[in-house]
């Protein structure tokens, strides 16, 4: 399976007890590849978490609940998008997400997928 970039779309405040910060991210689609939405609760390869595509996640109340939890309620319409199979453009994404914070998502560096939480906020 070959890697491809994530982008970081929210991450939550760290617990004071495991040190774990939950984070979501996107993974644009490729040819015949569905995009995915990481849904972690830390990130050591052993906390628990994992990436779903946009239907499964719209179909699973507490992935969604967790992404409102993390303000990513303006999100939601991209993930309706392409549960539909429309083509959302990785562009649109970043536009949205930079209008809201000021900033571009941070990119996770090939194949490394839990090397995120560069930036403080």
């Amino acid at each position: 399976m070959k890697s491809r970039r994530s982008y970081l779309l929210a991450h939550g405040k760290q617990d004071a007890q495991t040190c774990n910060v939950s984070f979501v991210t996107f993974t644009p689609g490729e040819e015949h590849v569905e995009p995915t939405i990481g849904v972690y609760e830390g990130f050591f390869p052993y906390d628990p978490g994992g990436e779903a595509t946009p239907s499964s996640v719209l179909q699973t109340e507490g992935l969604v609940k967790i992404l409102r939890q993390l303000d990513l309620e303006w999100f939601l319409p991209y993930v309706e998008r392409m549960a539909r199979g429309d083509r959302v453009e990785l562009s649109e994404i970043d536009a949205a997400y930079s209008l809201r914070s000021g900033h571009s998502m941070e990119a996770s560096p090939v194949p490394l997928r839990f090397s995120f939480m560069s930036r403080k906020e």
